[in-house]
């Protein structure tokens, strides 16, 4: 079985209380309300944050919300509008939250790009994506760009597969199933039972779908409209997103190396001059705060207790993920190691080894 990173070290004692998903969303939402957007630079490339489902991004969505606010720029979140919740009741073209529509099937762009699933802005707020903001972060696809009329640069962060998979289960059924409540044995029974049931082998591979936009997370579609996925394809997809990996994305970043994130994200954004930069302490800050925790035993507690059969079964499910995580940990070395030669960061040689010697699996 693949090696799981050990988990975070716990937030200093300062920190502020964990928080609801949904109440981070808030909270990011308000520092975009309380922006004061100075006269825009539209010359800058719009800052696209490619947020993979449990890999960090509420904590990256609140680094580059706070980055936006002060650099006086405009900052939206983008992600499904489910009824009733907060964001559905926004008007229909507010530059805050921006309402995904999932279009799924074969479908070609006007770039002549071939799309399965596409993540897309609601009509109303098309011209919002195209003109007026300067960062956008959430669940979106590779390709998004497409809907930006301006240049524009990817930021995105993996996980460990194995340690993604487990958290998704326990985060996604903390209120239906109490997962939060569970005891250990309770927490690994639960997780192994999701593992081995038959409707599990939908599973097909989050990296390889959002970062190409070629192919379904989960097979099976469910509309006659939708494509029939073949291995080949899924092989091709996952071919395409490690070449956006290795290409079209400045920063890669590792959720168990936050803190070598955070700084790949300040050199691009804030490279050092002079020894300095601009926002230094939201940097410094950002690499001890992380959001979204939850309560319960999580994956690093329960990934050990696994049986040999649901351990197995575990790596098949996850044999794209691996496929593209591994080349992803090989991009976000690289990169570590130009901000150390170009010296427009604070990363030293010895934060890319560690990262490098985690990689090696």
């Amino acid at each position: 079985m693949p090696p799981v990173p050990p988990p975070s070290s716990p937030p200093p004692k300062s920190s502020p209380p964990p928080k609801s998903e949904q109440q981070s969303l808030q909270d990011t939402n308000q520092i975009t309300r309380n922006a004061k957007p100075a006269t825009r630079n539209t010359s800058k490339p719009v800052i696209l944050f490619l947020h993979i489902y449990k890999t960090g991004g509420t904590s990256n969505r609140d680094l580059f919300a706070k980055w936006a606010e002060e650099e006086g720029i405009r900052f939206a979140q983008a992600g499904s509008c489910p009824e009733n919740a907060w964001m559905s009741k926004l008007e229909p073209d507010n530059n805050e939250y921006i309402c995904l529509v999932p279009v799924k099937g074969n479908t070609v762009d006007a770039n002549g790009r071939n799309r399965i699933d596409m993540p897309t802005p609601r009509p109303s707020q098309m011209q919002v994506v195209s003109e007026q903001l300067d960062v956008i972060a959430g669940h979106f696809a590779w390709g998004f760009d497409h809907f930006v009329d301006r240049t524009h640069k990817y930021v995105t962060c993996l996980r460990n597969p194995t340690a993604r998979y487990v958290s998704d289960i326990l985060y996604a059924n903390r209120f239906t199933h109490k997962t939060s409540e569970m005891t250990l044995p309770q927490a690994v029974e639960f997780v192994e039972e999701h593992i081995l049931a038959k409707s599990t082998g939908k599973y097909r591979g989050i990296y390889a779908a959002r970062l190409s936009s070629r192919m379904y997370e989960k097979t099976k579609p469910e509309s006659p409209d939708e494509v029939v996925q073949t291995e080949e394809m899924e092989q091709h997809a996952a071919d395409m997103a490690i070449f956006h990996l290795q290409n079209n994305i400045p920063v890669v970043g590792q959720i168990e190396h936050y803190a070598v994130f955070v700084e790949l994200v300040a050199a691009l954004l804030d490279p050092l001059i002079d020894h300095k930069r601009k926002h230094d302490e939201l940097w410094t800050s950002a690499k001890v705060y992380h959001s979204n925790k939850h309560e319960g035993f999580d994956q690093s507690d329960v990934i050990p207790q696994l049986s040999v059969e649901a351990a197995a079964r575990l790596n098949e499910l996850l044999t794209l993920d691996w496929k593209v995580y591994r080349a992803g940990c090989s991009v976000t070395y690289h990169q570590c190691r130009q901000v150390v030669d170009s010296k427009v960061g604070k990363l030293k040689g010895g934060d890319c080894t560690a990262l490098r010697e985690s990689c090696e699996f």
